[in-house]
């Protein structure tokens, strides 16, 4: 197997297991916020939150991975989502979600910004990778590559409980 696919495969297997981690944790404040009848009514802001990093980050991906370079903004937005998942964790345990709903969303927004940036490059690092092993090695090995990549996703969110 070629050292790119390792670790390729390495990469997205320990990603999608912190990604499963982190996504138990979401579950668990969802939980607690949806079975009370008033922050029930707010859960469409907070899903809503789920998505607006996607547009006011997205565009800006270029010039940070410009700024801090590839790995290093990968880590760092992995690094918030960490961030963001322990918040939501911490603020689900500070006692009724409804005295601290604005919290909630905070970390929310803060969660979802980190893996939203994360994967979405790290999708896109794909095809980057399968370019590299083709000028290295010759041969396109697109197949194998996706093949791995779908494989160990499904791996990890299985060890991460999703």
């Amino acid at each position: 197997m070629q050292p790119v696919v390792r670790i390729l495969s390495l990469q997205t297997l320990r990603v999608f297991r912190i990604a499963g981690q982190l996504i138990k944790v979401d579950n668990l404040v969802k939980g607690t916020a949806l079975s009370d009848p008033f922050v029930h009514s707010l859960s469409h802001c907070f899903m809503g939150l789920g998505s607006l990093p996607s547009f006011i980050f997205m565009p800006l991906v270029p010039a940070i991975k410009k700024k801090v370079g590839k790995k290093n903004m990968f880590y760092i937005f992995l690094t918030v989502a960490i961030v963001g998942m322990a918040m939501l964790y911490i603020i689900s345990k500070m006692g009724p979600v409804k005295d601290h709903i604005t919290l909630v969303y905070i970390a929310q927004f803060i969660k979802s910004t980190g893996v939203i940036v994360a994967t979405g490059y790290m999708w896109a690092l794909i095809p980057e990778v399968i370019s590299f092993a083709e000028y290295t090695s010759g041969k396109r090995i697109a197949g194998i590559v996706n093949a791995l990549t779908g494989i160990f996703y499904k791996a990890g969110m299985a060890l991460g409980g999703v």
